[in-house]
């Protein structure tokens, strides 16, 4: 208080109010700033922190009033771990629609969810100077948010700069793997099958197949198969630049009745297509039983190719559950390392 009186009060020419850094609370700070520019011509801009409170209030001065007061923000404007939530997005939203300067929003850490997200995309709809807003740390799916066809900016780049995401295992078709990674182009969209996405291309060995190939790789009940035939196999191909040294793997059994399951398969890796290596072998295994039934098995890691593969695929080796040789297959989820290009 003492501050704004003193800025009244004094005859030197005052252009910028610097008070950052302090620990000044919001009402004399909004307070002081609309005496001091009413009282003090010369002042051209006050700074002080953005606080969640801050933010709000900002925002609201700004909407009573656009034509007398603009909000100068740096090119990344860090608003992370202010306890934003849902009710506040409106308020953030038509602040961040009157920016003019800022390229990034930093909003992760904060406590918003979908609905919140949601909000938030209007703004980069409406205002092409903002090019993402992160949300990671949120109760949202999106880590950032990007309009869907901006090649401006390399977003998992600036939100894996290492070039390099890890994934744990947790529970049978978690959101935690790499296929689901996928299918939310890198946590920056809502979930869909990677396949159809074209995140990851499936293929297989000649054969009937009586699904399409993105049930291989999808999370619904559904399955894909190929019949009569020895050694055949789907493949996932994670693309040009893209490759997985994986730790674990799951599979979904891809028949309702549970019959014709798995028993003799390895899972392969290879980087080309044409050199394949066996990552695990599995001969009479019990894991696939039941009617879409899962199982998830361990990796070793293999230090001759420390970046993994640009491929892997399942290859049947024997008959199934029933002793037959049809294969199906209705899922597939791995984890481990993850890079890209």
């Amino acid at each position: 208080l003492a501050l704004w009186h003193y800025i009244k009060a004094t005859k030197a020419p005052l252009e910028v109010v610097d008070i950052r850094d302090n620990n000044v609370g919001l009402g004399r700070v909004v307070e002081g700033m609309e005496q001091a520019l009413l009282q003090k011509p010369s002042i051209r801009a006050v700074g002080f922190d953005f606080s969640r409170d801050a933010l709000i209030e900002a925002s609201r001065l700004v909407a009573e009033d656009p034509e007398r007061y603009h909000l100068h923000s740096p090119s990344l404007l860090d608003v992370s771990g202010c306890n934003i939530t849902d009710q506040d997005a409106p308020a953030v939203v038509s602040l961040l629609l009157r920016i003019s300067v800022t390229s990034s929003i930093n909003l992760c850490n904060n406590e918003l969810t979908d609905y919140g997200a949601d909000l938030l995309m209007t703004v980069l709809d409406a205002n092409d100077c903002i090019e993402a807003i992160a949300t990671a740390g949120n109760h949202c799916q999106a880590a950032i948010l990007v309009r869907e066809n901006d090649t401006r900016l390399n977003v998992w780049a600036c939100l894996y700069p290492s070039h390099t995401v890890h994934f744990e295992y947790q529970t049978d078709f978690d959101d935690a793997g790499i296929m689901y990674f996928l299918g939310t182009h890198g946590r920056t969209r809502p979930y869909q099958n990677p396949c159809k996405s074209g995140q990851v291309l499936v293929s297989s060995s000649e054969g009937k197949v009586k699904q399409q190939y993105a049930a291989v790789v999808g999370r619904e009940r559904q399955g894909c198969a190929i019949y009569y035939k020895q050694h055949t196999w789907f493949c996932i191909d994670f693309g040009s630049g893209r490759s997985v040294a994986p730790s674990a793997y799951t599979l979904r059994h891809g028949r309702e009745d549970g019959t014709d399951a798995l028993r003799n398969w390895e899972l392969q890796g290879s980087t080309d297509g044409k050199a394949w290596t066996t990552i695990k072998t599995h001969e009479a295994d019990p894991g696939l039983t039941g009617a879409w039934s899962t199982c998830t098995w361990l990796l070793d890691a293999n230090p001759s190719v420390p970046k993994g593969y640009q491929m892997l695929r399942v290859r049947k080796t024997g008959l199934n559950s029933s002793g037959k040789e049809h294969m199906h297959l209705g899922g597939f989820e791995v984890y481990g390392d993850f890079f890209f290009e």
